[in-house]
């Protein structure tokens, strides 16, 4: 036995060619799938990270047995299993969530096992002003904002030290791996796990950026603030109709525009065609940004003008005020607009009703839906 298991922290499925995806190119997945296995019916049934593993390493659900934590002493676990029956186990990680308080008995299961450090807030390097700040608030409750402002100190220190492509831990993390593979390709019986807690896929909120846009007033501003928020005091249905004429096959908006620039070729059945009706519903989804966006430029005009003033006599520029003073100061209205957009999402209906009716073959499939159903 040669196995090889390869994870990527959160990485979607849906966006990956080897499941079906049409709509973003991923030659290097769809090369991989080729000579592996892909697992098309796993599914975590806990989250987030540990729990996760848990399962993978017990078969079993985590989820509502209990939250985050370690394996247990009567844990079955795979990787353990493999090596007391002769097969060597070794895991190459940069999660740091492995080796933390919570974490530090999934790494013991394996026959030997390297760690990638740097990742996130892994207490890796320092420098005088991390040490400082650690110093004036350790011991404070880990759930406190001091304690998620010591993390982002320590990752912006962490990624003062991955000044090229080759010292990042995912880099560092599939290295490894190579060598592993290299030096023990004339061996038998050896599985080999390589995760790395990379891509956790970059999520920018478009209304965060369109507030950001805004709040610098350019000209028509105020038109297009409210041009942004007016879904939210029209009805969903109405909306909804409208973007299924939009999506029509025979007449609509979009395969018009496509047949008069003469591409009739890329007109299609968006709503009905699996590989497109998610996106489409997606793509209606960023209608509804003005009712975030409209949030955070109310948090972005509480921002104290001298601080932008002070970073321009340092010679910071736009993006850099945007990145290091706006968006700080206005987490408060970023995680308020993040449990409104999750709330709203588990409730989401009528769009989902109206567009595609859960279809096709349920690839647009909601909560509420089923529960309708």
């Amino acid at each position: 036995m040669k196995a090889i298991m390869i994870m990527f922290d959160s990485l979607n499925r849906n966006y990956l060619s080897p499941y079906g995806c049409r709509w973003t190119y991923t030659p290097n997945f769809m090369r991989l799938a080729k000579k592996s296995v892909t697992f098309d019916t796993c599914y975590a049934g806990s989250l987030p990270c540990m729990p996760a593993r848990r399962e993978l390493h017990t078969g079993r659900y985590n989820f509502l047995h209990r939250s985050w934590g370690p394996m247990e002493p009567f844990d079955d676990s795979v990787p353990e299993i493999l090596r007391t029956n002769g097969v060597y186990t070794h895991l190459i990680s940069d999660h740091q969530h492995y080796w933390e308080d919570g974490g530090a008995t999934y790494h013991t299961r394996y026959s030997s096992w390297e760690i990638t450090r740097g990742q996130e807030g892994d207490p890796w390097k320092s420098t005088p002003e991390l040490i400082r700040l650690k110093n004036q608030h350790e011991g404070e409750c880990e759930k406190s904002d001091r304690f998620n402002e010591k993390q982002y100190a320590q990752d912006k220190v962490n990624r003062q030290f991955m000044k090229r492509e080759g010292q990042l831990p995912q880099k560092v993390t599939f290295e490894r791996g190579i060598e592993f593979i290299k030096r023990n390709h004339s061996a038998d019986s050896w599985f080999l796990q390589i995760e790395t807690f990379d891509p956790h896929e970059p999520f920018v909120p478009l209304a965060l950026v369109m507030a950001l846009i805004l709040s610098k007033k350019p000209r028509g501003w105020k038109f297009f603030r409210t041009v942004y928020f007016l879904p939210q005091v029209i009805s969903g249905i109405a909306i909804a109709s409208l973007w299924s004429a939009v999506y029509n096959s025979e007449f609509g908006l979009l395969n018009g525009l496509l047949r008069a620039v003469g591409l009739d070729h890329l007109a299609k059945n968006w709503l009905g065609n699996p590989d497109t009706a998610l996106p489409c519903v997606i793509l209606y989804g960023l209608f509804y940004i003005g009712y975030y966006m409209v949030i955070m430029m109310a948090g972005i005009t509480g921002v104290d003008y001298e601080y932008y003033e002070a970073a321009k006599i340092d010679g910071a520029n736009r993006l850099q005020m945007d990145l290091h003073i706006t968006i700080p100061l206005i987490k408060y209205s970023i995680m308020t607009c993040t449990t409104l957009a999750a709330v709203f999402s588990l409730r989401t209906f009528e769009q989902v009703f109206q567009l595609t009716n859960g279809g096709p073959a349920n690839r647009t499939s909601v909560v509420v839906l089923y529960l309708y159903n």
